[in-house]
């Protein structure tokens, strides 16, 4: 029988490398903004909610307190959903995967999958090929979580 600790090998939260890759894609909002789909979005793709209507603006420092927030709850989840130990740089790279497609999508994965098959390098294809309904160009995001789960750093681009 399994145990908790066999089942659950991670225990990690997103590093300053991590809330770097992510804040270098997606940019810091200081005043609402509507997207397509009709949310309004402020600081670091928070969705404002109808209690949040009298803001109208944001500083950095409320952005990351906003951000380390959502990180937390992914955090949770790979803990949890990810069953092969994974170091930091690995981590934070999912983690910014999981903050732009979301928990659900990433469940149903095959790159999640691989990972709890112990295929980390099938991960790490996986990942860098990973486009996503989106219309927009992820490609520079995913090869450069690509490369952090890979080579635990970023480049200097």
């Amino acid at each position: 029988m399994a145990t908790d600790d066999q089942l659950h090998p991670n225990s990690l939260s997103v590093s300053e490398s991590g809330l770097d890759l992510i804040k270098r894609f997606d940019r810091f909002l200081d005043a609402p903004q509507r997207q397509p789909s009709g949310q309004l979005l402020i600081g670091y793709r928070y969705v404002m909610r109808p209690a949040d209507q009298d803001l109208i603006r944001m500083g950095e420092k409320d952005a990351d307190l906003l951000l380390r927030e959502a990180l937390r709850c992914i955090e949770i989840y790979l803990n949890s959903s990810v069953r092969v130990e994974l170091d930091q740089h690995e981590f934070d790279a999912l983690a910014s995967l999981v903050f732009d497609v979301g928990m659900g999508t990433f469940d149903r994965s095959d790159l999640r999958a691989m990972l709890n098959r112990g295929d980390k390098a099938g991960a790490a294809y996986a990942l860098q090929h990973w486009v996503g309904p989106s219309s927009a160009d992820v490609r520079p995001r995913r090869n450069a979580e690509a490369t952090l789960f890979l080579r635990g750093h970023l480049s200097s681009e």
